[in-house]
């Protein structure tokens, strides 16, 4: 079982789709982190 898994990217919805496509499961969506500039 994989539970998670880092990708660094500039947009986060086009990598959530690039990776849907490539492997079936669509990721399920995290917490954003305030003050910062990134999200799960």
């Amino acid at each position: 079982m994989l539970d998670h898994l880092v990708l660094a990217t500039p947009d986060l919805t086009v990598t959530v789709v690039g990776f849907t496509e490539r492997t079936g499961v669509w990721p399920a969506v995290g917490a954003s982190h305030a003050g910062f500039a990134t999200r799960d």
